[in-house]
């Protein structure tokens, strides 16, 4: 299922006006695109993922032909290769790793949790 959702430039203008958030996201109105597969047989494992995940580089790709691609990725909404972190850009990463070497100098989250999006391991 390949689902559109518009998205109103007032929430970025009201949040950024409070601080922001860490994406740093810019204040117009965007669409946001979801796609939601779904099978029953194990065996269609592989082909449904890369089937989604061609899919959405396609869209990347004719969005970004366009000039409306942001590089912003919601966490909720991310595939496992995405690198969310860096999407948020240097700026805002920055930000990000100030915090979070204010509240966790010993960098226990960062070394010891396992899974989630770690900091340290952005790439852009």
């Amino acid at each position: 299922m390949l689902e559109s959702v518009g998205y109103c430039c007032k929430y970025h203008s009201m949040s950024n006006k409070r601080g922001g958030t860490a994406p740093g996201w810019d204040e117009e109105d965007q669409t946001i695109v979801f796609l939601d597969n779904a099978w029953l047989r194990e065996e269609d494992t592989d082909y449904m993922l890369s089937t989604g995940d061609s899919c959405i580089a396609r869209l990347r790709a004719a969005a970004k032909s366009r000039g409306i691609l942001k590089q912003q990725i919601w966490m909720n909404n991310s595939g496992p290769d995405d690198d969310i972190i860096a999407s948020y850009g240097h700026k805002n990463w920055s930000e990000l790793r100030d915090i979070s070497i204010k509240y966790d100098p010993r960098r226990t989250f960062q070394r010891l949790c396992v899974g989630g999006y770690k900091i340290e391991r952005k790439s852009a």
